[in-house]
């Protein structure tokens, strides 16, 4: 288990408000993580938002692909 985010640490990963943070975890199409809660303060396990990133990278494109003949 990857360390455990509070809300502006994660809004500031991503580079969003802390109420985008809210939309996306209410919004199940998008597949962020859901926050666990402890004493009522909503927490993201990092390893988690890592996943989450990953799922939504865009593929590279193979090495033979990028170089060109001459």
């Amino acid at each position: 288990m990857g360390r455990n985010l509070r809300k502006r640490p994660t809004a500031d990963r991503y580079g969003v408000s802390t109420k985008t943070i809210d939309r996306w975890a209410a919004d199940p199409r998008l597949g962020f993580p859901a926050p666990f809660h402890i004493n009522k303060v909503p927490y993201w396990d990092e390893d988690e938002l890592i996943a989450f990133e990953r799922s939504r990278a865009r593929p590279s494109r193979p090495q033979a692909e990028l170089e060109t003949p001459y």
